[in-house]
């Protein structure tokens, strides 16, 4: 967890701090479940770290979705 907790700290400093720029989510949580995948093949994560982010991030995706559509 500590790799990949550099990641996205490393990540998100590069992205984002700018005056009148926001840091890209898309790209950040791209770039951690890239790292999340790297570091199960080397048998340093469990796969149900994987599953909890892909839920977590399908969870609010579809809270923003339900708002944008006003329903």
């Amino acid at each position: 967890m500590a790799v990949l907790l550099a990641v996205a700290l490393a990540f998100a400093a590069a992205m984002g701090g700018h005056k009148g720029r926001d840091s890209n989510m898309v790209m950040t949580g791209t770039t951690l479940f890239v790292t999340m995948g790297a570091l199960y093949l080397i048998g340093w994560l469990p796969f149900i770290f994987i599953m909890l982010g892909v839920l977590i991030v399908g969870v609010l995706f579809a809270s923003k979705a339900k708002e944008g559509l006003g329903i």
